[in-house]
């Protein structure tokens, strides 16, 4: 499980177990994490990637990446990494981890020993220099292609990384051997000059009945010079290279940026598999929201709910949307838009409406306006209906609590919460950033998740 990539934790097939959210284990040491990092699991570890004092205003000492157990003993941690801004840990189904930051990748076994380091850039590990070559990691954010996304893993064994990049500096996709750490091939997305199209998200990737058996990634782009222009690429990825299997559109491009991890869908309400993904509508850019679905194979646009003339039809967010999409498995999946306050399921087939799960009806105490601001995890109860975790949180300027919600997705009603508290370090209580990876020990459930400035939680169900 990587950041907002829900299929990896969603195949785990881990159901939330009946009881109150209470805390099991606060991890008060980090700092905190920037939005892109998180825990992630697999159902026996969590692993969760931190922030440096150089990205926040710490101080928050090393190590910057954690394995827990269940119940918060630190299994082992490192300091090899520094500078993570958007990458979270991957965990192999053996406890392994692989992680990044703006230099390097590296993977580690179970125990903690590393079975490999490999620079994206220059420099002999785990001295990696950054790409312009002079400043040291973590790399200056005016500097491009140094913020490297979470990994992905394919059918093949390569691990997909795509970097963001700022004009004048446009970022790579990087095909990295999960075996050996070589760095098989690099590409960049279209680029122009110094330019390319980048990402901020977490690429997806097709099931192995999908397009390429299972190698195909989908990202959603901007230009590094123009973040308003967005295109949708899918790559091939092979043993020794990477090609373009299609791109949309063609030529020119539609309203950017994303701000949601793309979602795939191995076979859509059309008979087609789907890959989901987010804009800007192009009626009103600055704030307003889109949603695209494309057919995985051909690049076929299976809707747009946008409100301007590429408009298909179906009803566009109210505002952008953040974070990413989850599958629900009665069909469809789960978005949220930006100070909405709501969660929303749409259509595979054509992006409509489907449910709508107003959040002052989930907490309905709560007096400050409360929104949801991290990624959907999507679980089941123990009889099998489908449950939404996720994090809601207020305004700033109107202060209220900040929590993680367990929902009922049929009736759209509160199974369980818990209130993060404020910590020592701050006036105001830490908001959840990544998702929410699951587990189960002694009957309980485990989820753990990381806040901005509050350190790291493991609650349960008691």
């Amino acid at each position: 499980m990587s950041h907002c990539d829900p299929q990896l934790d969603d195949a785990t097939g881990i159901a939330l177990q009946p009881g109150t959210l209470a805390e099991v284990y606060h991890d008060t040491g980090p700092g905190g994490t920037a939005s892109g990092l998180g825990c992630s699991g697999n159902g026996s570890v969590f692993a969760c990637a931190y922030v440096s004092q150089v990205r926040r205003s710490g101080p928050f000492p090393p190590p910057f990446l954690k394995v827990y157990d269940l119940n918060g003993d630190v299994l082992w941690s490192t300091d090899i990494l520094d500078g993570a801004l958007g990458c979270a840990p991957m965990v192999g189904a053996d406890g392994g981890v692989v992680s990044c930051d703006d230099t390097q990748i590296v993977r580690w076994d179970q125990d903690g020993n590393v079975l490999w380091d490999s620079c994206f850039y220059a420099g002999t590990a785990p001295a990696c220099t950054c790409p312009d070559g002079l400043t040291l990691p973590p790399c200056s954010v005016s500097v491009g292609e140094n913020n490297a996304t979470s990994p992905v893993l394919l059918a093949n064994g390569s691990i997909v990384v795509a970097t963001y990049g700022t004009s004048g500096h446009g970022g790579r996709v990087f095909n990295v051997n999960s075996s050996t750490g070589a760095i098989i091939s690099s590409l960049y997305l279209d680029q122009s000059g110094s330019d390319s199209y980048i990402t901020t998200n977490t690429p997806c990737v097709s099931a192995a009945s999908g397009p390429d058996g299972g190698n195909r990634v989908f990202i959603i782009t901007q230009y590094s010079a123009a973040a308003s222009q967005g295109r949708m690429y899918a790559l091939t990825v092979g043993e020794s290279a990477m090609n373009v299997a299609w791109v949309y559109p063609s030529s020119g491009y539609f309203t950017g940026p994303s701000g949601a991890s793309p979602l795939c869908v191995a076979e859509a309400a059309s008979g087609a598999g789907g890959v989901y993904t987010d804009a800007r509508n192009s009626a009103n850019p600055s704030y307003g929201g889109a949603l695209w679905g494309f057919n995985q194979t051909t690049g076929e646009v299976l809707f747009a709910c946008d409100g301007g003339t590429a408009g298909t039809g179906c009803t566009p967010p109210a505002t952008y949307l953040q974070a990413n999409f989850a599958e629900d498995p009665r069909g469809g999946f789960w978005e949220w838009c930006v100070h909405c306050g709501e969660f929303d399921r749409r259509s595979l087939a054509n992006g409509e409406l489907l449910q709508r799960a107003p959040v002052q009806e989930i907490v309905p105490g709560e007096l400050c306006p409360q929104s949801p601001n991290a990624a959907v995890t999507m679980s089941t109860d123990t009889a099998g209906n489908p449950v939404l975790i996720s994090g809601l949180a207020a305004r700033a300027s109107c202060g209220g609590g900040a929590y993680v919600v367990a929902i009922d997705a049929v009736t759209g009603g509160l199974l369980s919460s818990f209130q993060i508290e404020p910590d020592v370090r701050a006036t105001s209580p830490g908001v959840t950033n990544g998702q929410f990876p699951l587990a189960t020990t002694g009957g309980q459930t485990r989820i753990a998740f990381p806040t901005n400035h509050s350190g790291m939680f493991i609650i349960g169900t008691e």
